[in-house]
């Protein structure tokens, strides 16, 4: 384990100012999450050359051979309240976006969580958040980008719905280059979102880059499902869907999985909607 940067008991440190990086772990989120909880400052991002059992959205597995990808987790102290702490993974996804587009081709962000080349997922983000009392006591953001992997490299099941960056043009990428443009991108966009909010800038970026907009969507909610047109996200990071009679239902949060074409739409209820 390599330890660089700012003393885990100082004052916080920028994005990035201390850094521990792993040959191999589990979880980079779960390390992190660990380390919070022993009082790691705001700004220690945990990278990992390998992750043996890294963690998606709904508790889907992350791969991340050796050497390979980009898997890290930042940690971070917000004096934010926990209700404006959920559209953290959509300032994370513009800021990967921001660093990402000048390399790759037809990028675009999936609500909620994921950065997309074409119809494949090339990236994703898990926020994971504590509460002390009614307060925010930290949230890790754990990042998952698929970097210079190959086709061959990929389980059967994922080649038809992942990338990599390698694969999308032909060449190699310096991984650590890549990590310290990003550290860089977030930090950027996190004081934008501390200091004017989610509408402004990182609407606009989402909004201009939707993966989503304007297709017939499925958003599954703790067993529920509303299905739609998909919108624009609002001011509040919700993703704004339209049923058949153009009724708007703004999610919070959810699975978002495309129609196929003939499936009927279904109106939701009042307890899917993110209010």
């Amino acid at each position: 384990m390599n330890d660089s940067g700012c003393s885990m008991s100082g004052e916080s440190c920028p994005i990035g100012g201390r850094i521990i990086q792993l040959k191999s772990v589990d979880s980079t989120n779960d390390y992190a999450w660990n380390l919070a909880l022993e009082g790691a400052k705001h700004g220690l991002v945990v990278v990992a050359d390998q992750q043996t059992g890294g963690r998606g959205r709904l508790g889907r597995s992350w791969l991340s051979p050796p050497g390979m990808n980009l898997a890290f987790s930042l940690v971070l102290r917000p004096s934010l309240p926990p209700q404006d702490i959920p559209p953290l993974s959509l300032v994370a996804a513009v800021a990967l976006f921001s660093c990402l587009e000048t390399y790759i081709p037809r990028l675009s962000i999936k609500w909620p969580n994921d950065l997309y080349c074409g119809d494949r997922k090339l990236a994703g983000i898990l926020s994971e958040m504590k509460l002390k009392g009614r307060e925010t006591d930290f949230v890790i953001v754990g990042i998952g980008v698929n970097v210079n992997t190959m086709v061959d490299d990929w389980p059967l099941e994922l080649q038809s719905t992942a990338i990599s960056m390698r694969q999308a043009v032909d060449k190699i990428f310096a991984l650590r280059e890549l990590f310290q443009q990003f550290l860089t991108s977030f930090q950027s966009w996190y004081e934008y979102y501390l200091s004017h909010g989610f509408h402004g800038s990182v609407q606009q970026v989402l909004e201009k880059n939707s993966y989503l907009f304007g297709k017939q969507v499925t958003i599954a909610i703790n067993g529920r499902t509303i299905q739609g047109r998909a919108g624009n996200v609002d001011e509040y990071g919700r993703l704004l869907v339209y049923d058949r009679r153009e009724v708007c239902w703004p999610v919070v949060a959810g699975e978002a999985t495309m129609m196929e074409m003939g499936d009927p739409e279904k109106r939701g209820d009042d307890n899917d909607s993110g209010g």
